[in-house]
């Protein structure tokens, strides 16, 4: 199993119409009902 880091990067969009923002934020803390997944690639479509 992989180890599991301190901080997930997010992209956030603050305004409509501008950029993404990447942002830093910690790893959520993991219920006995919780899964954590990693995510290596994500696609959003701003239309």
């Amino acid at each position: 199993m992989a180890e599991i880091g301190s901080a997930m990067r997010e992209m956030v969009l603050e305004t409509p119409g501008w950029p993404l923002q990447m942002m830093g934020i910690p790893v959520p803390a993991i219920r006995p009902e919780d899964i954590l997944i990693r995510v290596d690639v994500c696609a959003v479509c701003r239309s």
